[in-house]
């Protein structure tokens, strides 16, 4: 079965340290439930009974704000059934906007086959362009690009994230936005965050060799740090077995067939052998005979 977004939601609070989303309509045991959203300075946030299944960060040099994003998973059961929210949890004013997707075709396991992430300070409108990446994917992926953005002094923060571009040997696929919004954290405008969320299917399996996209910087003081991260699942496939012990195939070869009504060769000699006869005796051999007496008359000698 495929990996498909089958609905959506998105929550976020100034209070910055808790933000309750409302749950994707049509929960079923056995979906997969997502939870991405972004934080500062490395900041992490929880939600019960979801695992981590990635984290990526931007450290922000000299007085950039640090970025982060965290991906939350869980495969639903039956209290997923029958919640109606959830509450994440993170540092006081370090967090405030996240988005949740139900997700239909994936069993157990992280379901993040392979990610790239690049961080950036947000100072002009532009276009970001990610190169150098070598992700496959299979026949079946569901790809998520996420971007935010925080600033721990004022208001800087990206919006109208837009033209989203996969790179490969295949088309572009086409884009479905979740969420592209920005919320004040802190109560007091102690900061502020962004995040955008688009997902697209794809069913070729070129390897990914970049990503990019275009956005909207809205306050330009060179302070505020920003991240996309580009995720990758996979609709999960069967193993191959490999029972062959043998590290080179052996050729086989088929049996000698003898016709019908051929002698069979039963030698196992390699060269025939020479068969002598026996030494035998004659079996009529020559009579001896007494010579004949001579025909003069004997006479005896004196004595």
């Amino acid at each position: 079965m495929a990996l498909a977004v089958a609905t959506t939601s998105n929550g976020s609070s100034t209070s910055a340290t808790t933000v309750v989303v409302t749950k994707p309509t049509g929960v079923a045991s056995g979906d997969l439930l997502v939870i991405v959203g972004n934080a500062s300075a490395g900041s992490t946030f929880t939600c019960p009974g979801f695992t981590v299944g990635g984290d990526w960060l931007y450290d922000g040099p000299g007085g950039i704000a640090d970025c982060s994003i965290r991906f939350l998973y869980r495969v639903a059961d039956a209290s997923d059934v029958s919640a109606s929210n959830y509450t994440v949890t993170g540092a006081t004013n370090q967090m405030g906007i996240l988005s949740m997707l139900r997700i239909t075709g994936w069993s157990s396991g992280n379901p993040i086959f392979g990610s790239a992430s690049e961080g950036w300070d947000p100072s002009n409108s532009g276009t970001r362009t990610i190169t150098g990446l070598s992700i496959p994917r299979f026949s079946q992926s569901l790809i998520l690009l996420v971007t935010a953005s925080f600033d721990d002094a004022d208001s800087d923060t990206i919006g109208n994230v837009r033209t989203q571009t996969l790179t490969s040997a295949d088309a572009n696929p086409t884009w479905i936005e979740i969420i592209d919004s920005n919320v004040t954290t802190g109560g007091s405008g102690v900061g502020k965050m962004s995040l955008s969320v688009a997902y697209a299917t794809t069913t070729v399996s070129s390897t990914i060799t970049g990503y990019s996209f275009a956005y909207d910087d809205q306050d330009a003081d060179d302070k505020a740090g920003a991240l996309s991260v580009l995720i990758v699942m996979n609709e999960p496939q069967s193993s191959t077995v490999d029972t062959s012990h043998i590290s080179i195939t052996p050729a086989i070869f088929g049996p000698t067939v003898t016709q019908v009504n051929t002698a069979l060769d039963v030698s196992h000699n390699a060269v025939t052998p020479t068969i002598n006869g026996l030494d035998t005796r004659a079996t009529s051999p020559t009579q001896w005979q007494n010579e004949d007496k001579p025909t003069t008359t004997w006479i005896n000698d004196p004595l």
